[in-house]
Parts: structure tokens; sequence; C-alpha cells
């Protein structure tokens, strides 16, 4: 009967680990450490940075051919250094596929 009365504590820390984890934008991590490691868990869970929240569309990590240059300006090929327009796929000098490349990182 000794995994009868630890039940409701086990589900108690789980439930706290998710409760602080979504807190921290951490829900699945909060839920492991409060499952596993109990109280000691959801201390580190309080040391544990804040996940960086990116709005979808914004803030992309990623090479950008076009050098950070807004939408519709003038940029440089990264191949012959000539201008191409932001909405080029290939540089008309050179050939080079010219992709915006775009992924996002979340710690």
């Amino acid at each position: 009967m000794i995994f009868g009365n630890a039940l409701p504590y086990i589900l108690l820390m789980t439930l706290l680990g998710i409760l602080f984890g979504m807190w921290k934008g951490r829900a699945f991590v909060g839920a492991l450490l409060g499952l596993f490691l109990g109280p000691v868990g959801l201390l580190i869970l309080a040391f544990i940075p804040p996940a960086k929240r990116v709005a979808p569309g914004t803030g992309s990590t990623g090479a950008d051919p076009f050098g950070g240059a807004g939408f519709g300006a003038a940029a440089r090929c990264p191949k012959c250094n000539n201008p191409v327009n932001r909405g080029d796929k290939v540089c008309p000098n050179c050939g080079n596929l010219l992709i915006d490349v775009r992924y996002r990182v979340e710690e």
C-alpha cells in the first residue's frame, strides 16, 4: 500500500511542476522535474531562465542573403556583390540562388 500513499504526492508535484513550468514557458520540463525530483525539481525550475518567446513571423534566426534589407529594398548578391531586388530568387548577374533561409530557435 506504499504506492497508494505516494500517488497523491506524485500527482501534486507533477501538477505544480506543470503550473510553474507554464509560468516560465517550459511546462514539459516543469512536469518532468516535478515528477522525478519533487520539491527539489521545483526549486531547480525556479532558477531556470524563462524560455524566449518569439512571435510567429518575427525574429527569425538564420542566414539572410539580402543582408537584412527591408522588404522591396535593393540588396546585394552574396556571391558577386551586385545589386538585386528583394523579390529575386536568382541573381541576374551570376545566377546565384538567393534563398532566404529562416528557422525558429527557442531556448
